[in-house]
């Protein structure tokens, strides 16, 4: 029974077709067609108005992704650009470093060692560097470090394959210096919290002027006599007292320290 109702439908529906076909061909249609696209034509033209927005739309935001992929595309090559340069600056920088170290220590026959500094303080109460060199390299404590062939510290702390080196800006840094005036006056240079540097225990009656030079002076194990350290930049002198006090100024910017070398003091090319 209900196969036949099925069978019925759809023979009603396929007579229909043919019939409206038959109509639409001969004509007789036309006038309600035409009241139909009439009717029908403005909602057609939104439709396809709306259409063409949902395209636009589309094509938008896919010219949008498209650009942004390229930009992200440009940036991560302009990224690699710069990493590459910084590469060859760098190792430029180090050449140019070693070769100036290579004729510092032939001038004066001092053995050294360039080291990287891997690790530096991160607090206020001591200024201090580490470096990929230790015992295994022959690091002992007391080795003065230079950058620049200017002292910027000493060795104080040395394992196997890194060292400490305590910055001559620090407090408790003490560095036995000599003043290049006519007295060749000597004393302890030492740090002001990582502000700047001082030199104590002068002889008032021996005359310093700002601007003289101030090197090692030698008198300590383990650092040779005429590194350079810095100028005078200014002097405290008191009626009276025994002893003047100098503060140096150094020309290397202690913040900004990543290779350096230490110096393997010869007793036998000292001697010479």
């Amino acid at each position: 029974m209900q196969v036949t109702k099925i069978t019925k439908i759809v023979a009603i529906v396929l007579i229909s077709l043919v019939l409206i076909i038959v109509l639409h061909y001969t004509g007789i249609l036309r006038p309600i067609e035409n009241a139909l696209s009439a009717v029908l034509r403005p909602i057609q033209n939104k439709v396809f108005s709306l259409s063409g927005r949902i395209n636009d739309v589309y094509y938008d935001q896919k010219s949008k992704q498209d650009l942004l992929f390229e930009n992200q595309k440009l940036k991560d090559e302009l990224i690699a650009k710069q990493y590459s340069e910084s590469k060859i600056k760098e190792l430029e920088q180090q050449n140019e470093f070693l070769r100036k170290q290579v004729s510092f220590f032939s001038e004066r026959n001092i053995n050294g060692i360039a080291a990287n500094v891997i690790g530096r303080s991160q607090d206020n109460f001591q200024n201090f560097l580490i470096l990929d060199k230790g015992e295994k390299q022959g690091i002992i404590e007391g080795y003065a470090v230079t950058i620049q062939d200017v002292v910027i510290g000493k060795i104080y702390d040395v394992s196997k394959y890194t060292c400490r080196v305590l910055l001559i800006n620090d407090t408790f840094s003490k560095l036995a210096v000599s003043v290049q005036n006519k007295d060749y006056s000597i004393g302890i240079l030492s740090g002001e919290y990582g502000l700047g540097l001082r030199i104590d225990l002068i002889p008032q009656n021996e005359k310093i002027s700002e601007g003289d030079y101030v090197i090692t002076s030698g008198l300590e194990e383990n650092v040779s006599r005429g590194l350079y350290v810095g100028q005078i930049d200014s002097i405290i002198y008191t009626e009276g007292e025994l002893f003047q006090t100098a503060f140096v100024k150094s020309p290397i910017d202690f913040n900004k320290i990543n290779l350096v070398s230490i110096l393997q003091v010869s007793y036998d090319s000292e001697n010479n």
